[in-house]
């Protein structure tokens, strides 16, 4: 009988027909980070000013044009979704969207006996050790669908002790969107449990324009976070260390960290995403559209393979590859990792004491992300993608 790993090595080598194996990895799609040379699209004169400011110099022109974060994240949400958020209940954070929903979260639960409460598989928090030392308990539930989320979030919550539940749209990984039917029962759920509904917004900067309605309109008391380091990539001022949050109304617990005692760090922040919004929002959304059509064009370049490239929007940063049933998404993505493309199979989102009990249905689940290729890079390595598929379900 033939163990596994030696099955696996054979199909390597089988593979190693078609690529050079590099030494480390050369094709980076499991990260969801975005970079992009953001440089290129602002006014010769912006990066000046940025060049004061980040020696401790706010220019005159600069202070004229600068608005409070609050009202810029205000007219932000106005612009793009249905949403009429008063900019006094906008709390500007300085951090990353999950250090954003860190504090919101220990701001509502922190010290108490509630739970905090989210989908998996998830990438939130899906590394827990982080989140031993935390000041309250998980309380995760499995949902592949709208349906099984619906119906696990009642029956935990009728239980009476979830503090506070994770929304994402589209949802983490899998991808599926929240229909209002569904959202509507969510809310009706929690309100009757006292429990806490916090949208993670972060995803809806991605969508292409026009169409980033938000799941919170739905919502009677929603927390909505998002910070910037999808809509404006990870090496664009300020992205990373920016974040807000839209509290329900009458929350006065939840304070900003991102003011000083003269108000300039408020003000110059809010001017650099007003204009981050201005000449950013077009070019990146075309970029996000270009790495995609270029990572389609490989992928369906050399075979006619029975797999399935599954995105919610042209535009999103991640995909899934629901790959041909007899191959696995852990064996397929071991094999690309040895050829230097690094990609994340679903189970990857699911605690490590649960993976012995990943459904079997979603075994064959890849996530690629092109938030770290170029149009170049991305088609060889959709095409290196492909000719793998086929190798490997060939070999069966």
């Amino acid at each position: 009988m033939v163990k596994a790993c030696d099955k696996l090595d054979r199909l390597c080598e089988l593979l190693r027909q078609f690529n050079l194996i590099p030494s480390r990895s050369a094709y980076e799609l499991g990260s969801a980070h975005f970079y992009l040379n953001v440089n290129q699209f602002f006014p010769e004169e912006f990066l000046d000013q940025l060049d004061l400011i980040n020696r401790g110099v706010v220019p005159r022109e600069f202070k004229d044009m600068a608005e409070p974060l609050p009202d810029v994240i205000s007219k932000m949400i106005r612009s793009e979704s249905s949403l009429e958020v008063d900019p006094k209940r906008i709390i500007s954070y300085r951090g990353s969207t999950r250090d954003c929903l860190d504090y919101v979260i220990d701001s509502i639960i922190g010290g108490t006996d509630r739970t905090l409460s989210f989908s998996l598989p998830n990438w939130h928090f899906w590394h827990l050790n982080d989140y031993r030392s935390k000041d309250y308990d998980l309380d995760l539930f499995e949902a592949l669908n709208e349906e099984q989320l619906v119906d696990e979030f009642k029956r935990r919550a009728n239980k009476g002790n979830i503090g506070v539940l994770i929304l994402s749209d589209p949802n983490t990984p899998l991808m599926y969107r929240l229909s209002p039917e569904a959202l509507k029962e969510i809310d009706e759920i929690a309100l009757k449990n006292g429990v806490e509904i916090v949208v993670d917004d972060v995803l809806r900067g991605i969508q292409p324009l026009g169409e980033r309605e938000s799941i919170a309109k739905h919502l009677t008391r929603p927390y909505v976070v998002e910070g910037f380091s999808k809509r404006f990539g990870e090496n664009s001022p300020l992205a990373v260390d920016t974040s807000y949050v839209v509290v329900p109304e009458g929350v006065e617990f939840i304070e900003t960290n991102c003011e000083d005692d003269s108000g300039s760090c408020h003000l110059v922040t809010g001017g650099i995403i007003k204009a981050s919004l201005s000449y950013l929002s077009e070019p990146i959304m075309a970029e996000y559209l270009r790495r995609n059509e270029a990572f389609d064009s490989g992928f369906a370049y050399s075979f006619d393979i029975s797999a399935k490239l599954i995105r919610p929007s042209s535009t999103h940063i991640t995909s899934i590859i629901e790959l041909p049933p007899n191959i696995e998404g852990f064996d397929f993505c071991n094999i690309m990792y040895k050829q230097g493309v690094n990609i994340f199979p679903i189970q990857r989102f699911y605690p490590e004491y649960n993976r012995a009990e990943i459904p079997q249905n979603i075994r064959n689940l890849i996530r690629v992300s092109v938030g770290q290729g170029d149009s170049s890079s991305l088609f060889k390595v959709g095409r290196m993608i492909n000719e793998g598929i086929f190798k490997l379900g060939y070999s069966f």
